[in-house]
């Protein structure tokens, strides 16, 4: 849109006077949402409390997947920043797909759980609990290939053309995927009367868990610490809220100890998760992804050369000493 400035201050953009105006709707709408969570019945019938939270979450995200932008590029300035912003921007469309899809299948299962609470067969349990974790961890996988585009150089530059190159998200899915089929063997097994390996400790099956909310937490925190750049500019507060949100994913092999855990872990990550899609959707339309990937561009091609300049004269110096 001609004359439309977006400010170049993650603080000013938020504090515009369009979003001033929805974050006072949000002032407005979660007393509205405490007062409907209050209403719902009693501590016995808990079960209804988690899909009906669990499926406004995935409204949420849904909106977000709709809302998401595209990054502001500039081929004749830019041309290989460009390229990389659309790499960087297919895959953060993915991550916002696939956590889209980790609510829907976690919605799926708290319903059914509700609709036949203690009547599900052990080894339908055992399949969708085993679903969880393998959606959760393509979203891993995604925010890891743009922590992968923040870092490295991603785009070939030949006589012919500007293309990007090829990412090595192949490589994640298939570990992936191992983990996948080794979790639904564990916990099929584990449902199963009598077992058919009587070695696993019962709990193994939680190691799962375990292993996706680390995994989960280390991209995040990755990422995070990618955006921490003078490049970029955001502010501390902004950081080390994204940094709580990274460690909280830990927690994810927790939720089932309890209703108010799971409440408080899942509102919190998306509160987060919201603050994340901020960030980035400023980044996209203030022209600042375009600006960081092509200034990284350019150190990626200078550090290694300054750094041996760089460390040779210090050793001149100290063997001179």
């Amino acid at each position: 849109m001609a004359g439309l400035e977006i400010p170049d201050q993650l603080g000013a953009w938020l504090l515009s006077s369009r979003r001033r105006r929805l974050f006072s709707w949000a002032g407005v709408a979660l007393p509205l949402v405490l007062s409907l969570v209050r209403s719902v019945p009693p501590v016995e019938d808990w079960r209804w409390l988690n899909p009906m939270l669990v499926g406004l979450q995935a409204f949420t995200i849904a909106v977000l997947v709709i809302l998401l932008p595209h990054p502001s590029v500039d081929k004749t300035q830019s041309p290989r920043a460009t390229v990389a912003a659309e790499q960087f921007s297919h895959w953060w469309r993915l991550l916002w797909f696939f956590w889209l899809a980790q609510y829907l299948v976690m919605f799926g299962h708290e319903l059914y759980i509700a609709l036949l609470p203690n009547q599900l067969p052990s080894w339908v349990e055992a399949l969708g609990r085993s679903a969880l974790n393998p959606v959760s961890n393509l979203t891993t996988i995604s925010i890891l290939i743009c922590y992968y585009i923040l870092t490295t150089k991603t785009v070939r530059i030949t006589e012919e053309a500007i293309e990007p190159m090829r990412l090595p998200w192949d490589k994640a899915v298939a570990i992936g995927l191992l983990l996948a089929v080794a979790e639904v063997a564990v916990r099929l097994n584990q449902a199963v009367t009598p077992r058919l390996i009587d070695w696993f400790p019962h709990n193994f099956a939680a190691m799962f868990d375990w292993i996706t909310g680390i995994a989960a937490g280390l991209a995040i925190a990755l990422f995070v610490g990618r955006i921490d750049s003078r490049y970029i500019g955001l502010p501390s507060p902004v950081i080390a809220a994204l940094f709580v949100y990274s460690v909280i994913q830990t927690a994810w092999a927790s939720l089932d100890n309890g209703p108010l855990t799971r409440i408080v872990v899942v509102n919190l990550a998306l509160a987060l998760k919201l603050l994340l899609y901020c960030v980035v959707y400023w980044m996209f339309k203030s022209g600042m992804l375009l600006y960081y990937l092509e200034r990284a561009a350019g150190v990626h091609e200078r550090a290694p050369a300054e750094r041996r300049e760089f460390l040779k004269r210090v050793q001149r110096k100290l063997n001179a000493a």
